[in-house]
């Protein structure tokens, strides 16, 4: 996980790469061996890591709580409008997806 935030904030150094490819930035073992990546000491590597691994975690659960919340919008809101059901029903099936 340290590694993929230490490559993201090299991102001055991809854009040389950005237009190689032809669908997405393309890039060599060569030119991969030149790119400057920030390092960081182990000791701090290490707390770093634990804390990102808790943020990703966190951003996790709260894509798959939007996806579900966006599918209840996208079963309720049709049935609001057609008049099939009503506010409350709404509001207590949305409680109950949180």
């Amino acid at each position: 996980m340290t590694l993929f935030h230490q490559v993201r904030a090299a991102h001055r150094e991809w854009i040389p790469y950005e237009a190689e490819g032809t669908v997405f930035g393309a890039i060599n073992k060569a030119q991969l061996e030149l790119v400057s990546v920030p390092a960081i000491e182990e000791s701090r590597g290490l707390w770093l890591e634990e804390k990102l691994v808790a943020m990703e975690s966190h951003i996790a659960t709260l894509l798959v709580e939007n996806e579900r919340l966006v599918q209840t919008r996208d079963e309720l809101l049709p049935l609001l409008m057609a008049g099939k059901i009503r506010v409350r029903d709404a509001e207590r099936q949305v409680e109950e997806q949180l």
